[in-house]
């Protein structure tokens, strides 16, 4: 029961992230290249995480 709960805080975390970058992603738009890269390394930290 408490890795379900751990895995499900990982999930909304990931959604909040993602909502909160797809907000900004207007203001940021000269710094993608940037953003593009982290989140990459963020779903890429996040599926091993999971795992």
């Amino acid at each position: 029961m408490i890795f379900l709960e751990k895995v499900f805080l990982k999930i909304q975390n990931y959604v909040l992230f993602h909502r909160f970058l797809s907000l900004f992603r207007d203001d940021f738009k000269q710094n993608l290249p940037f953003l593009s890269l982290f989140s990459l390394k963020g779903r890429k930290y996040f599926l091993y995480r999971v795992r």
